[in-house]
């Protein structure tokens, strides 16, 4: 959410100097770590729910394939897939133009999760 914010400002009053490129692949970074802490918790949440009752699992079958399995499945994408497979690269971290949209992807996730 930060480069969220970050980046347009960076541009809009040319603050090039003081956030340069280097925050932006540390920023990378960081949500690169983030990803595997988010990646260890839902995996935890999935294994937790099928080792307990059958309500635990069928909750969780509910939440992937029920009738709003597709708000889970972006969230995977958005929070897990996208930033653990992209991320890794160099290129892409320094990228403002592609850190931006992988920003927005995250953020969008969260207001999607909040509603």
């Amino acid at each position: 959410m930060v480069l969220t914010l970050a980046i347009p400002l960076r541009k809009w009053y040319h603050l090039e100097g003081l956030v340069t490129e280097r925050h932006i692949d540390n920023m990378g970074k960081v949500m690169l770590a983030t990803g595997f802490i988010v990646a260890y918790g839902y995996g935890m949440e999935v294994f937790m729910a099928c080792t307990r009752h059958r309500t635990g699992a069928f909750m969780m079958w509910n939440r992937m394939f029920g009738p709003m399995g597709w708000s889970y499945w972006v969230l995977v994408t958005c929070n897990l897939a996208i930033p653990l497979t992209t991320l890794w690269s160099r290129k892409l971290r320094t990228n403002i133009t592609f850190m931006f949209l992988l920003s927005l992807c995250e953020y969008g996730h969260v207001v999607l999760s909040a509603s």
